[in-house]
């Protein structure tokens, strides 16, 4: 690099340089350690040591009583979800009531309006008078007009109508409605490990939750550090693949799983049968490594402008 290329200002383009000095502009990214991600004995709901471990059937960790604890906050929380829908719903059913009959009340209006504007016209109208005569001729243009007029009338009604419709109307523009509630579910249930994440339709991360379907686990104790370790090899679960059985809840590494519980057809601690349906793949801690989990995070902020 030249004596001045840091001071180059003429370039169309940042170099190097500009952007290290310019900081805090754009995306941001940095990679996270080990120590920022979660452990593989921790709960997905406290980051906490797990006592008495459970698992979804997806593999996410909890404490016991924090999983139940969610569930429980979240069916109350969906039923005044509910409750406050069928207000909505009922708001809405007298609302449309009322305006129903306003509208009914001035079409009526309109009507008895229009009408006696037509009889006026008509009754002022000759037809006995021949119409070679000048002056008859002229009461005929005359009525002709008036009916117009009550016919105009008429036409308006319905041109009132449609301004009270038209979005484009600056008096009749439709409020948005901030406090609109949608229907709960009160019977589907979030698993606590994804609550919070963004509904859409291609999430498989999304999945239900049913108190049932919580899985007890057995684990053995490390000696050597806070976590858990395995029934079979002893060694530490950190990030390599773990599963539990889920008839017994006795948690080994994935290599041990398959070497003498699926060959063997029985757990090797309790001796249960078992088959490789009945196996759920827990969610392993997090490393530093790249190919093993994300690491790399990034922070969006204004783009600079010359």
């Amino acid at each position: 690099m030249s004596r001045h290329s840091k001071n180059n200002t003429a370039s169309a383009v940042f170099t190097y340089a500009e952007r290290q000095r310019i900081g805090h502009w754009g995306t941001q990214k940095t990679k996270l350690g080990e120590d920022s991600q979660r452990r593989f004995e921790q709960c997905f709901i406290c980051l906490h040591k797990a006592e008495k471990p459970a698992c979804c059937p997806d593999g996410h960790i909890f404490c016991r009583e924090c999983a139940i604890e969610n569930l429980v906050n979240q069916r109350k929380e969906k039923e005044r979800d509910l409750e406050a829908w069928t207000a909505q719903e009922e708001l809405k059913v007298r609302d449309k009531a009322e305006e129903i009959k306003r509208n009914e009340e001035k079409r009526k209006s309109d009507f008895v309006k229009a009408q006696k504007d037509v009889s006026t016209a008509i009754l002022k109208a000759d037809y006995t008078a021949p119409i070679d005569d000048q002056d008859d001729v002229a009461k005929t243009h005359k009525f002709m007009k008036e009916y117009h007029a009550a016919k105009k009338v008429v036409s308006n009604t319905t041109t009132k109508e449609l301004l009270q419709e038209s979005f484009w109307v600056p008096d009749t523009t439709p409020n948005a409605d901030a406090s609109k509630v949608n229907k709960p579910d009160v019977k589907v249930l979030l698993c606590p490990s994804v609550v919070g994440l963004k509904v859409t339709g291609t999430n498989s991360k999304l999945h239900t939750l049913k108190l049932k379907d919580l899985v007890n686990l057995k684990l053995e104790e490390d000696d050597g550090s806070e976590g858990f370790a395995c029934y079979v090899c002893k060694k530490k679960l950190k990030h390599q693949k773990v599963g539990a059985l889920r008839k017994c809840g006795h948690v080994m590494c994935h290599d041990c799983i398959v070497k003498y519980c699926i060959t063997q057809k029985s757990c090797y601690v309790c001796e249960k049968p078992c088959k490789e349906k009945h196996i759920i793949k827990l969610k392993s801690g997090g490393s530093g490594f790249s190919s093993h989990n994300q690491v790399e995070t990034s922070h969006k902020s204004a783009a600079f402008r010359c």
